[in-house]
């Protein structure tokens, strides 16, 4: 979350399903972890659309 208020914050539609996820902390030695569908729930205006690509192997 941004402390500016007009931030847009977007999760791939894919990451409710990952389960646990680790999130940057801001700090270089740490890292927070938590479930990824109570990440998109703390962030209440967030929105989710189809942001990453996955190709398989051999694509380009």
């Amino acid at each position: 979350m941004s402390a500016e208020g007009a931030a847009v914050v977007v999760f791939d539609e894919t990451v409710s399903g990952l389960g646990r996820v680790h999130c940057g902390s801001g700090r270089p030695d740490s890292t927070i972890g938590m479930d990824a569908a109570a990440l998109i729930a703390a962030v209440p205006t967030a929105a989710t659309a189809p942001v990453a690509e996955i190709r398989g192997p051999g694509a380009t």
